[in-house]
This record gives C-alpha cells, sequence and structure tokens, in this order.
C-alpha cells in the first residue's frame, strides 16, 4: 500500500492533550469535493502487508479525561469487516488488503490518543499490549472496558511484543522509551512538543530538527508520524467507510516507504482517509502544532491541498 500524494495520563501527548494557552489552530469541517469513492468498508485497510513487515522486522528489516470515556468506541462498525484494499480516491492513500491477517501492536502511553488507537486496532482484531507510566496495574479497568483480548504491560514488554509499536507520550519524556526493543520496529509516533510542558527544547525552537527526527534517532525504529493532528474526540467517534463525503483526512509523514504504507493502511482501516504529508523533516513540520494542517477537520482533497501551499 502506498500514501498517495499530495492522551488522559502522563504519557500522552496528544492535540487535546494540549497545556493551557497553546494555540491550537483549527479550521471548519468542510463537505469533500472529490470525486465519489468506491462503497468500500472502511476496514479494508490495514495489513496484508502484515506478514511481511512481520518477517522484515525479524530480519532486522491536558485537562483530565477519563480513559474509558475516551476510548469507549472502536472502529466504525464497517471498519470491521475488512476487504481487499483499493487504490485511494483523489488525494488519498491507495490501501493494501488487509482481510485475514493480524498483528501485534504495542501501545506506550494509554490516555486519549493511546487508548483509542488501542481500542480501535483490536476491534479490527489485531493483539494489542498497552502500557502507561505508573504500571500495568493500573490499567485494569480501561483493560476490561476494551475487551478483544488487549493486555496490559509495562513499556518494555509492550515495544518487545509489538511488530508495530505507538508511542503516545509527551514528547518531553521520549528519552524514557524502551530504544532496545523499538530498534528497528515501526513505531507510530502521536506525540507533540509543547514547549510548555516538555520545556524548551533548543533544536526544536529554531528549526534545526523535529520532535519526530529527535525520537526516531533516539530509539532506532522506523517511524511515522500520524494521529498526532486529530482531536482525541474526533479520532473515537468519527471514522467512516471509504468514500463518504465527510471522512476526515489524516496527514501521515516519514521516511521508510514500507512503514509509512503499512500506517496509511491502518489510518484507513479505522475510518479516515491517510494523507502523504512528506518526509520526517519536510513532512513532520506541516502538521506540528501552530501549523494550518494541526487539528484541521478536513477531507482529503482539501487536506492534501493545505499541505501543498505550506504551513
Amino acid at each position: 500500500m502506498r500514501c498517495v500524494r499530495g492522551q488522559g495520563d502522563a504519557w500522552e501527548g496528544c492535540a487535546e492533550g494540549a497545556p493551557a494557552g497553546t494555540a491550537a489552530p483549527r479550521a471548519r469541517a468542510r463537505r469533500c469535493r472529490r470525486q465519489p469513492g468506491r462503497a468500500a468498508d472502511a476496514g479494508e485497510g490495514a495489513v496484508q502487508a502484515g506478514e511481511e513487515v512481520r518477517r522484515g522486522v525479524r530480519e532486522g528489516a491536558a485537562a483530565p479525561h477519563d480513559h474509558r470515556h475516551h476510548a469507549r468506541q472502536g472502529p466504525h462498525p464497517a471498519a470491521r469487516q475488512g476487504r481487499e484494499g483499493t487504490a485511494g480516491t483523489e488525494g488519498t492513500a491507495g490501501t493494501a488488503g488487509t482481510e485475514g491477517t493480524r498483528m501485534k501492536i504495542g501501545c506506550i502511553g494509554a490516555g486519549h490518543i493511546g487508548g483509542t488507537l488501542a481500542r480501535h486496532f483490536s476491534g479490527l482484531g489485531h493483539e494489542v499490549v498497552i502500557s502507561n507510566s505508573r504500571g500495568p496495574q493500573t490499567l485494569s479497568g480501561l483493560v476490561a472496558d476494551i475487551g478483544n483480548g488487549v493486555r496490559a504491560g509495562t513499556a518494555e514488554e509492550a515495544a518487545a511484543f509489538g511488530d508495530v509499536v505507538v508511542v503516545s507520550v509527551p514528547y518531553g519524556r521520549y528519552r524514557e522509551l524502551p530504544a532496545g526493543p523499538l530498534g528497528g520496529k515501526i513505531v507510530i509516533d502521536t506525540c507533540n512538543y509543547y514547549p510548555q510542558r516538555d520545556g524548551h527544547d533548543a533544536e526544536l525552537d529554531d528549526g534545526t530538527t523535529t520532535s519526530s527526527e529527535k525520537i526516531q534517532a533516539f530509539t532506532g525504529a522506523r517511524l511515522v508520524k500520524a494521529f498526532n493532528a486529530i482531536y482525541a474526540a474526533n479520532l473515537r467517534d468519527r471514522g467512516l467507510p471509504r468514500g463518504n463525503p465527510e471522512r476526515l483526512a489524516i496527514p501521515v509523514s516519514g521516511d521508510d516507504g514500507e512503514a509509512k504504507s503499512l500506517v496509511c493502511g491502518l489510518v484507513d482501516a479505522i475510518g479516515f482517509d491517510p494523507v502523504d504529508a512528506g518526509g520526517l523533516a519536510e513532512g513532520g513540520r506541516k502538521h506540528e502544532p501552530g501549523s494550518r494542517v494541526y487539528t484541521a477537520e478536513l477531507p482529503a482533497g482539501e487536506l492534501n491541498t493545505l499541505l501543498d501551499t505550506g504551513s
């Protein structure tokens, strides 16, 4: 599959968890003007490439919210049906077929974004281990609420378990990530840099690099940035089948084509259109806090246009 051009606990780092006073520009939702898509179900996106990815990995290739409320709904019912993927409609990602393939997914961070993704991915049939900064014993309620065989573990256990690992922590604590087991794995980075919360990072403040590039360098992972620019409530509630004119788009950036392709498939599978923002250095800047894309509620064609016109 390829992308087509164009948060409640201490670990969480997402749009909805922004510190008080942080500007989060938000575009008004508009109807999609792209060409009608196929009546394909949202679940046709995630992981036919899963077995290939597993082989490649083995070969080395902040207002408080209740967790259960923010991770309550699973994928849109259509997202559970799954079938072979097809090329994307205008501005969207073409998706690899995913039927019948299960992946192991670790989630480091079980707040608004991490917990919601754990629910979505487990609802698609993937095996999920979640963790937070306070220990697996504090996640019993969330695990019971999600069901679907989700298990709690430590951050190290979630990292070692996953073929794909979601990292949803405050940027300021990324050095606490278990770098060893994350090395060489596909990591989905949902983190955002908020100086008010994380402390100032001179390299980010002067634009020398991006938060995702620093996390990638620290972990040695095949990192893809996604799910950082969407409100947690929208991620929870607004997944829709492919072709629905109200379907929201999610920007995705990364330097590893195979990793980005797989993450785009997961985005599609839970009911959103993935839009390729570019590599980590260029693309990551386009959907970080303060950009016009950050928290924008747009369909794929309009998001792609906004990405092309700069941040």
